[in-house]
């Protein structure tokens, strides 16, 4: 049996749902929509196709959680190995560091005291004993002076700074810093 095509007229076997000729649905159901209204087609098909990527992107989300976490254990198991391991800082002396009774010296020769960078790198030699010493920086006309400080036969490892301190008329270590790199 044959069905003619709506659109344009071409005798169709009663079997097919769309025209050879033309393509379009010989009957008027698969113009409307499937049983109850529901779409058919692509339309279906997208909404499939979202909730698949949506699962997708969920997935992938987990995945590079996961990564992160095992290179995150594994830098924090690196930084705990002795591969990272940075050497002692020098312990500074407790003399150095305890109050001392000022000298007693006449006003007029302790105005003759200035700061010389040089004994600042002596108070790094005497809190670092056997280390090397280098005075690296002075500023605000010798008063404040960086000294670097390292193992014999090797990089230096900290820096000392010292200010001037006008009340005992030597310099004070405000602070150190470490210079050892991570991993070296």
């Amino acid at each position: 049996m044959t069905v003619q095509c709506p659109h344009c007229g071409t005798p169709v076997d009663s079997g097919y749902r769309f025209c050879y000729a033309c393509g379009n649905p010989l009957h008027a159901q698969a113009q409307g929509g499937g049983p109850q209204g529901r779409p058919q087609g692509r339309q279906g098909a997208s909404s499939v196709a979202v909730a698949v990527g949506i699962i997708i992107a969920i997935l992938f989300s987990l995945l590079a959680i996961i990564l992160a976490g095992i290179v995150g254990l594994g830098f924090v198991r690196y930084k705990q190995s002795a591969a990272f391991a940075q050497p002692p800082a020098p312990a500074i002396p407790s003399d150095f560091l305890a109050d001392e009774p000022e000298p007693e010296v006449a006003p007029e020769i302790a105005r003759e005291v200035v700061p010389d960078p040089a004994r600042a790198e002596e108070i790094a030699q005497a809190a670092a004993p056997g280390w090397v010493t280098r005075i690296e920086s002075v500023y605000d006309d010798d008063r404040s002076v960086v000294v670097l400080v390292g193992p014999p036969e090797s990089e230096f490892t900290d820096a000392f700074h010292y200010e001037w301190d006008e009340e005992v008329n030597d310099y004070a270590l405000i602070g150190t810093t470490s210079l050892a790199s991570p991993g070296g």
